[in-house]
């Protein structure tokens, strides 16, 4: 937001695609770890 209002476009995208890339590796981590607890027998707290 800070480059955005500094009108520095390019910076500003940038900063977008590296906040983009890092949800999708984290969601993409996310599924990863809980369909390996699925297969290996993990139980569910409630």
């Amino acid at each position: 937001e800070a480059f955005a209002a500094k009108k520095d476009w390019e910076n500003a995208n940038l900063w977008a695609e590296q906040i983009w890339q890092y949800q999708v590796k984290t969601a993409d981590l996310g599924l990863r770890a809980k369909t390996y607890l699925e297969q290996n027998g993990a139980k569910k707290v409630k």
